[in-house]
């Protein structure tokens, strides 16, 4: 492994990564990435449709459950909240809750 990946590897250990917008196909991935790479990861997403006439299908409870699944096994922590992310004050609830999680490192 060259030196500068394995520094940018190190660098997610024990950090906490907040990602909204969790479509298992789209997100999902990128969440496991990072998890693998030793993030602890906070997914986020409303969990409804959002602009019916855009045609795109929101995420659903299944879709934060299986990302969640996927980031847990790579031995690293998983939260997932239904949040609506234009929503100004239910955001700021989430970075203070996101603050005062505490980092699980891989054993």
């Amino acid at each position: 492994m060259n030196e500068r990946i394995h520094r940018e590897k190190i660098a997610y250990e024990s950090r906490l990564l907040l990602l909204p917008g969790q479509r298992a196909e789209l997100v999902g991935p990128t969440a496991v990435a990072f998890a693998c790479d030793g993030a602890n990861v906070v997914g986020i997403d409303i969990c409804a449709p959002v602009y019916p006439p855009s045609g795109v299908e929101s995420a659903g409870e299944d879709d934060l459950s299986e990302t969640g699944r996927r980031v847990e096994a790579a031995g690293v922590r998983w939260l997932n909240l239904i949040v609506d992310q234009r929503d100004m004050p239910a955001l700021g609830a989430v970075a203070a809750r996101f603050r005062t999680l505490p980092a699980k490192t891989r054993r």
